[in-house]
């Protein structure tokens, strides 16, 4: 979700993204209080890497030949991106 804010600014991790998790997490801070859903968010965050690496993977194997190495690098990019994951 926050990857998809930062793209639409033009930015990577910024305030401005903690700003729009913040404005949706509020909306169920009567489930829970606002520091354990960002520690949930923060989890779902970097989880969400290794779900959309599988997601190129299948993607990647259904592809015509010709348009795979174009997307190739998707793949090991989200896997860098859960490795390197910091809040």
């Amino acid at each position: 979700m926050m990857r998809g804010v930062d793209n639409s600014i033009g930015v990577d991790y910024s305030p401005e993204s903690a700003q729009v998790r913040d404005m949706y997490l509020e909306q169920w801070t009567s489930h829970a209080p606002m520091g354990e859903l960002k520690s949930i968010a923060k989890l779902a965050q970097r989880i969400g890497h290794v779900n959309r690496a599988l997601t190129w993977k299948i993607s990647l194997d259904e592809m015509p030949e010709e348009l795979r190495a174009e997307y190739a690098i998707a793949v090991p990019s989200y896997l860098k991106d859960f490795i390197n994951y910091s809040d």
